[in-house]
């Protein structure tokens, strides 16, 4: 048991290192430059241009880059978002609650439902029941299921007096990524 640990734990370096070299080797093969997509329709100065290309690194040999990257990825440096011009992990803390709250009602969700589900179809194998989950069973791992919540949630809280009834966290716990869509109305 001892061997097998210490052999998962020796192959986390390698799946680091190539984990880290394709993530950033997409983001510098992605077409167009990052400067001038930073800087929007409005374009920029060459100047400037030279500015931030030294500012944000992009002048540097891309091993540079790359190390300087991974040194970053340790000390917590995730980058600053484009968007929002605020720390990525800022970004990622302030959302990944959320993220945590929808994957732990999926998991009860597909827990209540499916291993009744389950244990129904295997005593009765063979019914209208059984036959009726394993056809649809399977169509429900293919759904874009962030398409689904949205389009879910609107006919059943956005015109009804279900909408004021269930505007506290109850909706979030019954449809929670579309309930985070109307939730600045």
């Amino acid at each position: 048991m001892l061997k097998f640990l210490l052999n998962k734990l020796v192959l986390i370096v390698p799946t680091f290192i190539g984990i880290t070299i394709v993530a950033f080797g997409f983001v510098r093969v992605l077409p167009g430059d990052p400067i001038l997509a930073l800087a929007g329709e409005r374009g920029v100065e060459p100047e400037r241009y030279q500015q931030l290309l030294t500012q944000f690194g992009f002048d540097r040999p891309i091993w540079e880059q790359y190390f300087t990257y991974v040194i970053g990825l340790f000390q917590g440096d995730f980058g600053t978002s484009i968007a929002t011009k605020r720390p990525v992990l800022d970004e990622f803390l302030t959302l990944f609650p959320a993220t945590v709250e929808l994957a732990t009602c999926a998991i009860i969700f597909a827990i209540v439902i499916g291993i009744p589900a389950g244990i129904i179809s295997a005593v009765k194998r063979g019914s209208w029941f059984d036959q009726l989950t394993m056809g649809t069973a399977p169509r429900w791992l293919f759904n874009a299921y962030f398409l689904v919540g949205p389009f879910a949630h609107y006919p059943v809280f956005r015109h009804t007096r279900l909408d004021t009834c269930f505007r506290s966290h109850i909706a979030d716990v019954f449809l929670p990524a579309g309930n985070r869509l109307y939730a600045d109305r």
